[in-house]
């Protein structure tokens, strides 16, 4: 359901640079660039609205499209701290990880754990993340060399393989060494090759977990990635290549699988059932080419994508349905939601608020940590789902997932890179 409440002219301070958004989608003039940052007071978006019309936001039908809302992606981690401090403290303890392992993972930790470590060691200078983060890049680095010398790896460990490349990619933008760099090469290369030869869409049966939950949309989206991750990591090393690879794995999943209907990304070509996962990792994949190009096209089909998807948010406007694992788990309504498929979904909207200059999309990150905390924080940590009108208990098929912690780490990471890098890209 979208919430009643359309910012028309929104302004975002980023550091030093002012950006003005306009939740219509459109680009509206610039704001004043002689006023100072100092001049802003970031403050929660909800109480703006209600402080600027003395009524509760819960109960507006106004037109508020002369109301200027000072919006951040600072304000957004500033709001929901306590939630990563949490996080924090649960993850940093040692009994999480095993010799660069992260112990209760189904797959993303290999990515999210050192990622989330490297940056916060950059940020803070804290040597505790840095050794953590080349302990797990060690472990990482091992299984793609494997998975480059032996297909079966990749294929029988596919998530996991592919998360520990984008580990290797992803620690080139602050650790660009030539050990990593070489590493992660050799099996994109093996990978570009599968692409390929399937014709740049991977409707294969690779990895039963991954291509059984994920569905081939999503798997090949995060070939996309690999490509456009390795052109802002590796620019020196054939950018153009990466770029064109790229962008050409996201033309094919639009050729094959948009949904004109539904405005969405479907899970394969000939599976009309209405999903987030495609979506959000597409979206995910479109906003990184957004970011390397500037191409408008990016932003277009971002913003369309973001409108179809709205078919799938909760009554209550706090998280996004994510049908793809509810018949799996046992869920008996279609409020089932869990923290995977949020914490992609939110990275999305992270990159596709700079491409389509919407503040809705950034409005959605902040109500999404809103829920996570409220309803799936329990014990230091966020279990797997919501379902049923209550979060995952041990008695469920799952239960909790330490990549999907550390990816809402990540996560945070990106909030505070972002605003302190002052331009579009924190890279």
């Amino acid at each position: 359901m979208l919430p009643r409440m359309l910012i028309t002219q929104t302004v975002l301070w980023a550091a030093s640079e002012v950006v003005s958004i306009g939740c219509t989608g459109t680009v509206p003039p610039m704001a004043d660039s002689s006023k100072s940052p100092d001049d802003a007071q970031f403050i929660d978006v909800e109480d703006a609205f209600d402080a600027a019309t003395n009524t509760p936001t819960d109960s507006i039908d106004a037109d508020f499209s002369t109301v200027d809302v000072v919006v951040s992606l600072e304000s957004i981690a500033v709001k929901h701290d306590d939630l990563r401090t949490t996080l924090a403290s649960w993850t940093n303890e040692p009994a999480r990880i095993h010799n660069g392992d992260w112990v209760g993972d189904y797959g993303d930790a290999p990515m999210y754990g050192p990622s989330y470590d490297l940056r916060q060691w950059a940020a803070t200078g804290i040597d505790f993340h840095l050794q953590r983060a080349l302990m797990s890049l060690e472990h990482n680095q091992q299984l793609v060399k494997a998975a480059t010398s032996d297909l079966s790896v990749l294929m029988s460990q596919t998530e996991s393989v592919a998360m520990a490349l984008l580990s290797l990619l992803e620690a080139g933008l602050i650790l660009p060494t030539d050990e990593y760099h070489v590493a992660a090469d050799a099996l994109l290369d093996v990978v570009d090759a599968l692409s390929v030869g399937y014709g740049d869409y991977l409707a294969i049966d690779v990895g039963a977990f991954a291509a059984n939950t994920y569905g081939p949309t999503s798997l090949t989206s995060m070939i996309a990635i690999m490509h456009l991750q390795h052109a802002m990591a590796y620019p020196e090393h054939d950018l153009q290549h990466s770029l064109r690879r790229g962008t050409q794995v996201l033309d094919k999943i639009h050729e094959l699988t948009w949904d004109t209907t539904s405005s969405t990304y479907r899970i394969s070509p000939n599976n009309e059932k209405l999903d987030l996962y495609p979506s959000a990792t597409t979206m995910l994949a479109m906003g990184r080419a957004y970011e390397l190009t500037g191409e408008s096209k990016w932003s277009t089909r971002i913003s369309n994508t973001y409108v179809g998807i709205q078919a799938l948010k909760a009554q209550t406007g706090d998280h996004y349905h994510s049908p793809y694992s509810a018949e799996y788990m046992g869920a008996t309504d279609d409020d089932y939601s869990t923290l995977s498929s949020q914490n992609y979904l939110m990275l999305a909207l992270l990159l596709g608020g700079f491409a389509t200059q919407n503040t809705e999309l950034w409005l959605d990150i902040d109500r999404i940590l809103g829920f996570l905390k409220s309803h799936l924080l329990i014990d230091g940590y966020l279990v797997h789902h919501w379902m049923n009108g209550r979060p995952a208990s041990p008695f469920d098929k799952e239960y909790l997932c330490t990549g999907c912690n550390l990816q809402t780490l990540y996560l945070f990471t990106l909030l505070n890179d972002y605003h302190n890098a002052g331009r579009r890209s924190p890279w």
